[in-house]
């Protein structure tokens, strides 16, 4: 009877990790597609022309390139974390499953 409430409670854990990783893919997409528009912006401002760029000056260009590049640099490091995180969630989740196997595997 034991061995049940076990195996209840590894079921729940796998599916607990499968609804966060469902979560964490789509905050992944997301983040994705905003360091896509930085880099697009980047690439947009340092070697193109956009509105204002004669009239403001070079100054005011040095520093909005400066601008988009941190945009851009911040926007990395929330992809490489949310890519980490994800990764951890998955190993989590192999290793609950794994669990849940085991004890489906004893009750056999």
């Amino acid at each position: 009877m034991q061995v049940h409430a076990k195996i209840a409670g590894a079921r729940s854990t796998v599916e607990s990790y499968q609804r966060s990783i469902a979560s964490a893919h789509q905050v992944l997409t997301n983040l994705q597609q905003r360091l896509a528009k930085e880099a697009k912006d980047v690439e947009k401002v340092s070697t193109g022309w956009y509105p204002g760029k004669l009239v403001k000056g070079k100054d005011k260009h040095e520093a909005r390139v400066q601008k988009e590049v941190s945009e851009f640099d911040q926007a990395q490091r929330e992809v490489d974390a949310q890519q980490n995180q994800l990764a951890q969630l998955q190993q989590g989740a192999a290793a609950a499953a794994q669990e849940l196997q085991e004890l489906e595997h004893k009750v056999r």
